[in-house]
């Protein structure tokens, strides 16, 4: 599978970047075994994010209500203060519904362009 999945490393890279600008960063994923952390991510990579949440582990996927209060939880922040990024679009309502901001991943120059404009908002 890791063969399938290329790595977006610019994505990565900018990822890297909101967190030198003290930005908190989770992940939240659907994905149903460990593969993200031992496979897909390095664990420099995984460094980047100061929570990762996993369906097979906390039990609840997107678009669970109660995952999204669980990321903000885990990252110490409110839901308004929260940007959802993913690239299904009811994913990102279903952040909405309880709070989040969210923004629907097309492509990397959309995601920048419409994250910078929120977060220049703050």
């Amino acid at each position: 599978l890791s063969n399938e999945i290329a790595k977006n490393s610019i994505l990565i890279d900018y990822i890297r970047e909101l967190k030198s600008r003290d930005y908190l960063i989770g992940l939240l994923s659907n994905v149903a075994t460990p593969w993200i952390t031992e496979t897909f991510l390095s664990p420099e990579e995984q460094e980047i994010f100061d929570a990762m949440i996993f369906s097979y582990e906390v039990g609840m996927t997107k678009p669970d209500p109660r995952i999204f209060m669980l990321v903000c939880e885990r990252l110490r922040v409110g839901p308004h203060e929260a940007v959802m990024i993913d690239d299904i679009e009811s994913y990102c309502e279903a952040a909405k519904a309880e709070g989040l901001k969210a923004i629907t991943y097309q492509d990397f120059s959309q995601l920048k362009q419409d994250l910078e404009l929120l977060l220049s908002h703050e």
